[in-house]
């Protein structure tokens, strides 16, 4: 654990503390998560995009540190631990924690350290040459994300790389509803995952990609590229200079 955490104060966000992580009390919760997330989406074939984009910007390797935030049931933590020399993985949930480092047990792997904290408390007494975050940053709103951003962005290396994928609606204000209903349909996304997504966008955090670019370029981190990934999200890929 951090030996140094940051300071709270009466404002500071709990980020253990809000809906997205309440059904995961147990480990069967996680393990019915990570079932029924593999029926709706290739998994482990965007973990290989997300693990190639970072071996090809030179962000892998045997003395490379890969940061995880948000891991879930750890599969792209396993993942990347085969091919990079050491991975901490982040989650606010005990359960997901708990599953994902059984699963991790399982197969052997003894160089991914598990921790229970999220983007404003994780350990970052060391600097990391890789950083991920996939379906988490929408948890928090606009205003921690920039506080998170920032924080991730300072423990990153020089020339490090960090890869954001989130829901981002690539539309300016008052064309919400017109880009859902043309961007999300049951014919690209299917009937199970609309229904979800819509009480996403409902309840969750997610936010507008003028707003999300400038909270990352804000952060002190380059935009290298945004892009399409999977059926309801985007991908940045972001490089500290």
């Amino acid at each position: 654990m951090n030996e140094h955490p940051p300071k709270t104060y009466p404002w500071t966000l709990d980020e253990r503390v809000f809906t997205a992580v309440t059904a995961y009390h147990e480990e069967s919760a996680a393990a019915e998560y990570d079932r029924r997330m593999r029926q709706v989406r290739d998994v482990d074939g965007e973990n290989r995009r997300l693990l190639d984009i970072l071996g090809e910007n030179g962000a892998l390797g045997p003395e490379a540190s890969l940061l995880e935030i948000g891991t879930g049931t750890g599969a792209l933590a396993r993942a990347a631990a085969r091919r990079t020399g050491s991975v901490l993985a982040v989650d606010v949930s005990d359960a997901m924690l708990r599953y994902a480092k059984s699963a991790a047990d399982k197969e052997g792997l003894t160089n991914i350290r598990f921790e229970n904290a999220g983007f404003l408390s994780f350990d970052d007494s060391r600097p990391f040459e890789a950083a991920v975050s996939s379906l988490a940053l929408h948890h928090i709103n606009d205003a921690w994300k920039a506080e998170a951003l920032s924080r991730l962005a300072r423990a990153l290396r020089p020339g490090g790389v960090f890869l954001l994928v989130d829901v981002v609606f690539d539309c300016r204000g008052g064309q919400l509803d017109e880009y859902v209903k043309r961007t999300y349909t049951a014919e690209k996304v299917g009937e199970r995952m609309l229904a979800d997504l819509y009480g996403h966008i409902a309840k969750e955090s997610s936010t507008l990609r003028w707003i999300m670019d400038g909270i990352i370029k804000d952060a002190g981190l380059e935009i290298l590229d945004f892009t399409g990934f999977g059926p309801i999200a985007h991908l940045y890929v972001c490089r500290k200079p």
